[in-house]
């Protein structure tokens, strides 16, 4: 790093020592709130995976793990980076970390982009065996880069700039070497980044739409019941798009200012203060940013909304009379049936008794903070409560008939069903399910029903299992 004449060091420094101490408070403070947002990112997903590991089982949410790794690695690095101005082996290992686990934060986020791309654009269903490429690829890549300038002796304190960077900066061959293993990777991996969110918002308006377009042409007579489903499973796709799209924005965000800044530089010579102050902040935030996509994330919302009905269930589920306990009317009815079909109707038993309420700080706090006025009103054991808000395990599997079936002469149950019954069947399977959960409450009700479902005969129920085992396979992948 001595081919150079001391006397051709040009200067690459602030001009006021106080522009200098104000951007090293910002980087210090920037860094440390992205250490502490990698680290609550990676306390939730920790936390529902040891709740229920199927809540969080996304590609996206895997790489905003290690994404989220990265950050806090990054970050603590960069602090190092902010003291270390003398030169030996700390000021090597500095560049090539943040070398290393910068490229790293931006091949994993690339790689969210790539998945968008592979499954939403090209329509191509996800293959778990492919996964695992992402990460081989983003580490043997990032680490490539960090390598290669090091072992040419180009990492190091920069007498033109007073820190610890390639060296020397000026020079025609460290700028190659930066260009090669940490510009040019931003670019093209930002610029592709933004192709990816550009196509990806167009497909989404045109997918708008083209669905505006079927709603208007198609009366609410007309929709059959694989007409609707179709249209909530679209809608629910580009919800999940329309908000995984942010992790790939991230990097746009963080790394332009900085790119633009070290360019400006070696075109004038002399850096730009006011350059910095954009550049700098937003690089040491990446960790902040993924931390706000995470929580918009719809895999996240929808695992805690489960496991807020699951708390509700636990806790509360049998602290409240069931409403018209003592009322048996004939419009009431459960089905039985045995292996030869069904045999007899009998009258829904209701509980004659309720468990008192439950005491401590769980039960508690699920009424106090978790349970809405309605529900602790209404009273979560009551039959509507658990069919609209439980989960699949928690309510019975024989479906309940709300209409009264045709009778006989004798005023008995015909063992015929009508063929207008109407059914009220338990939560859907994808009711909390995390791969196709992606859809608002309001969704259920654009049928025209409001929840209930005509029986079909098995061979519809098939279908829509296909259809939702195809939707989870799709989901999962995203």
């Amino acid at each position: 790093m001595s081919d150079y004449n001391p006397e051709d060091v040009p200067n690459l420094q602030f001009e006021f020592e106080w522009e200098n101490d104000l951007l090293n408070v910002i980087n210090v403070v920037c860094n440390s709130i992205s250490v502490v947002s990698g680290m609550i990112v990676l306390a939730i997903i920790f936390g529902l995976r040891m709740y229920d590991k199927k809540l969080v089982d996304r590609v996206s949410l895997r790489l905003s793990a290690a994404i989220s790794v990265t950050d806090v690695i990054s970050s603590a690095a960069l602090l190092i980076y902010t003291y270390v101005t003398a030169e030996g082996g700390a000021c090597q290992l500095s560049p090539f970390l943040i070398i290393f686990l910068t490229n790293l934060f931006l091949f994993l986020t690339t790689a969210i982009a790539f998945n968008l791309q592979h499954l939403f654009l090209h329509q191509r269903y996800y293959n778990p065996n492919f996964e695992k490429w992402y990460y081989i690829l983003s580490v043997g890549i990032a680490a490539l880069t960090a390598v290669i300038p090091l072992a040419a002796h180009r990492l190091g304190l920069d007498p033109a700039q007073g820190y610890c960077w390639y060296s020397p900066s000026w020079t025609t061959e460290s700028n190659i070497y930066e260009y090669a293993t940490y510009i040019g990777p931003q670019l093209i991996c930002g610029t592709y980044c933004l192709v990816v969110v550009v196509a990806v918002a167009v497909k989404l308006k045109m997918d708008s739409m083209r669905l505006e377009r079927q709603i208007a042409h198609s009366g609410t007579g007309e929709r059959t019941e694989v007409d609707v489903r179709r249209r909530k499973t679209q809608k629910a796709i580009n919800r999940v798009v329309r908000r995984i799209l942010l992790y790939p924005v991230v990097p746009i965000l963080t790394q332009t200012g900085f790119i633009v800044s070290e360019i400006d530089m070696y075109i004038h010579m002399r850096p730009s203060y006011a350059i910095n102050l954009w550049g700098v902040p937003l690089k040491a935030l990446p960790g902040f940013f993924n931390l706000l996509a995470f929580m918009i994330d719809p895999a996240i919302y929808n695992a805690l909304a489960a496991i807020k009905k699951n708390l509700i269930i636990k806790y509360c589920g049998e602290a409240y009379p069931e409403p018209h306990q003592d009322i048996t009317t004939r419009s009431t009815f459960m089905i039985t049936s045995t292996a030869n079909g069904p045999d007899r109707h009998v009258p829904n038993a209701r509980p004659q008794s309720s468990q008192p309420p439950q005491r401590g700080f769980m039960p508690w706090f699920v009424r106090r903070f978790l349970m809405t006025s309605t529900q602790r009103q209404n009273g979560t054991s009551s039959t509507f409560f658990m069919m609209k808000e439980s989960s699949t395990t928690s309510v019975p599997a024989t479906p309940k008939m709300y209409n009264s079936p045709k009778l006989d002469d004798e005023g008995a149950p015909h063992p015929t069903l009508s063929t207008n019954a109407m059914m009220k069947y338990p939560p859907k399977a994808h009711t909390h399910d995390p791969y196709t959960t992606f859809h608002d409450v309001e969704d259920d009700e654009e049928d025209g029903m409001g929840g209930w479902v005509e029986m079909k005969p098995p061979g519809k129920q098939d279908q829509r299992r296909q259809q939702r085992n195809e939707e989870r396979e799709y989901m999962g992948g995203l």
